[in-house]
């Protein structure tokens, strides 16, 4: 195991109460109170009002030059000690792989302001804010990962054998190459494209890495020196989704099998730091590195002017940047910086069933979809991937873990972002970024609480890499009258489509009812008339004739009905024990449909969530009996108190009722 360096223990000394409120915070993925560090704050000043000589890095606040007599009454008022500068004053002119040369931001005039602890960070920024020799000023606000809480599982040895231990692959179409629908079999990706991957630092060394991690290209800015190893565990994981070394015979595949990952440690070994950090490595990324993709699995509720400057900046450089979307769900706020801000790909976590998972956020600022998984205790529902810990927090090159959270997704993104810019060298960052988001499976049946929520759907590494695709999102479950058949039916070598359905659940015989030769994107493909029908139908769409192409759906056809309870939910016991048992839900569905029950407390928030799928156990025509543990859904056990819960079906209310839990 790494011995903690000195500077980093002098460092976390420095932040003490800030670490102690971050495990308060974060141990449950939401957040309260916007964190940032005592002491400390950004300002960017307008030309010519500070001068550093063009100096990079910490001055005492004697040695700059500053040119306002109002900004040096602010100095002396807040005690400002040191002024720190990120970047030369020159000008950056860059050659894109377009061939197009532009002009860089100039990011000269922002400066990391220290001062005494004991000052009020707040009114100094509102201060300097006021002050027409600033163009903005803000606090230095906190960073962290976005995994959800779970007992890690690890794995030890050159073969893990958890089955199936990479749905997250196969749901984005990368399968084995020998299956005709599988992204690989258009591009593996090529060494000339390098990921920069901004966390915790990475495990250089890992038997899954060591040939993909070029740590002489990286650097680590919580401890200010160039070896950026992982001492969390959190990077490993995410650079593993990324591009663990693939077709070994070892461990787990990544999404791109040849590109390069560049280690940027911008989080401590608690899995957060502050935002000059994220601030120095996106700036080390773009102009050190030279980077194609960045990855972000981490961010905070802070709308900090500095990181947007540092994103526009590597934006301008041409970069595609991709961030999670962030856990806090279902506590509010359900924005998360960086990915809520232009030109980042901000990315939701979805289960293996294609639903958003319970801790994701959600909005119309997220761009797209990608597997993150959901805690389980038997980890089938989570993503495996490379780590570094065993346990007793025994540092290793050979062990594998399961997690789960929007830090999972983000990755997923990222290495197909580095695949399509090995196959479109061409394309420019925001070419490649739409293509990724427009080239993504409409999702929306499925999510019906969601719709418009999370992104145009669940990234397709086929289809953005020009594959042959043919997909269906709906009709799903119900439909009546004139049936809009929607999906996709594209490819680089498309010819046509047909569209045609047929009699119950496995059609012995088809029936044509559409056939075209313009390409479709999630729009309609067909439309069927079931007036008068009242069975189960099944669709399907084919590419250019190929069986490999070809995708289904099946609905029920018939009058407009919706699920209701025959008689009323019964429950018990009440008041309920969660330390004695379960508390058993009784009810009794007219058909078959997708059901969910929502738990709340007095205050109207959400504390757990149950989905029980269409013909199952919880979802099933008849009487159905399911349970809760009292367990909300972080995993922790809920407070003694009054809860009220409704049944749910259809975007419709069809029961409800009133807990005690009392322990």
């Amino acid at each position: 195991m790494p011995v903690r360096k000195r500077k980093e223990v002098q460092k976390m000394l420095r932040k003490k109460l800030v670490i102690i409120i971050f495990l308060l915070v974060f141990i449950s993925p939401c957040f309260g109170e916007v964190e940032y560090a005592p002491g400390e704050m950004f300002v960017k000043f307008r030309p010519d009002v500070v001068d550093v000589k063009g100096e990079v890095g910490a001055f005492s606040v004697d040695k700059a030059e500053v040119r306002s007599s109002n900004i040096k009454g602010l100095n002396a008022k807040y005690k400002v000690k040191k002024i720190k500068s990120f970047v030369k004053k020159e000008k950056k002119i860059k050659k894109l792989r377009s061939g197009r040369v532009v002009e860089l931001p100039d990011l000269s005039q922002i400066y990391l302001l220290e001062f005494s602890q004991d000052m009020d960070v707040k009114a100094a920024v509102q201060d300097f804010q006021n002050d027409p020799s600033v163009e903005f000023a803000s606090p230095n606000y906190r960073v962290s990962i976005f995994t959800t809480p779970n007992d890690e599982f690890y794995v030890t040895g050159e073969s893990p054998t958890h089955d199936p231990n990479q749905w997250g692959l196969y749901k984005i179409w990368l399968k084995p190459t020998e299956e005709a629908m599988s992204g690989w079999n258009l591009c593996t990706g090529t060494s000339e494209i390098k990921v920069a991957v901004i966390d915790t630092g990475v495990n250089y060394n890992h038997v899954d890495l060591k040939t993909r991690v070029n740590s002489l290209e990286g650097y680590d800015f919580v401890n200010s020196d160039p070896d950026p190893i992982d001492d969390h565990g959190h990077g490993t994981h995410v650079a593993g989704i990324i591009g663990a070394i693939t077709n070994n015979t070892t461990g787990c595949a990544g999404v791109d099998w040849n590109c390069r990952i560049i280690p940027i440690k911008a989080l401590g070994a608690d899995g957060g730091d502050f935002d000059d950090s994220v601030y120095n490595s996106l700036i080390w990324a773009v102009d050190t590195a030279s980077v194609d993709v960045i990855n972000m699995s981490l961010g905070g509720t802070g709308n900090d002017p500095v990181i947007a400057a540092a994103i526009a900046y590597a934006a301008a450089s041409d970069v595609v940047l991709v961030a999670a979307a962030g856990n806090n769900y279902p506590t509010p706020p359900f924005i998360c910086y960086p990915a809520y801000y232009d030109h980042v790909i901000a990315v939701a976590a979805t289960n293996s069933s294609d639903r958003k998972t319970f801790y994701s956020n959600f909005g119309t600022w997220v761009e797209v979809s990608a597997p993150g998984g959901e805690p389980d205790p038997s980890y089938t529902s989570e993503i495996l991937s490379t780590y570094c810990y065993i346990p007793g927090h025994i540092f290793s090159d050979t062990c594998y873990t399961w997690m789960s959270g929007t830090s999972m997704a983000a990755p997923f993104v990222s290495g197909l972002a580095a695949l399509v810019r090995a196959r479109f060298p061409s394309l420019t960052a925001d070419e490649v970024s739409q293509r990724i988001i427009n080239y993504s499976d409409n999702i929306d049946s499925l999510n019906p609480g969601y719709i418009g929520k999370i992104g145009k759907g669940r990234i397709n590494a086929l289809l953005a890499l020009g594959g042959l695709y043919g997909y269906i999102s709906e009709p799903r479950g119900d439909a009546f009258g004139i049936v809009e058949i929607r999906g996709t039916a594209t490819g680089e070598m498309f010819d046509h489509y047909d569209v045609d359905w047929g009699h119950g659940r496995s059609p012995t015989s088809w029936v044509n009812i559409a056939t075209s030769s313009t390409a479709m994107l999630n729009t309609v493909l067909a439309t069927l008339d079931t007036t008068g029908m009242d069975e189960w139908l099944t669709v399907r769409v084919k590419v250019n004739d190929l069986d490999s192409t070809s995708a289904r759906a099946t609905f029920h056809a018939g009058s407009q009905t919706f699920p209701i309870l025959s008689g009323r939910a019964e429950y018990g016991p009440n008041p309920f024990n969660p330390r004695k048992g379960q508390m058993l839900i009784m009810y009794e569905l007219t058909r078959n449909s997708d059901t969910y029950i929502y738990f709340y407390d007095l205050t109207g928030n959400l504390v757990c969530r149950k989905f029980y799928a269409w013909g199952t156990t919880g979802g099933n025509q008849g009487v159905n009996r399911v349970y809760w543990d009292g367990v909300n859904d972080f995993g922790e056990t809920v407070a003694n108190g009054v809860y009220l819960f409704r049944i749910a079906s259809e975007g419709r209310t069809i029961g409800k009722g009133k807990i005690i839990v009392l322990k």
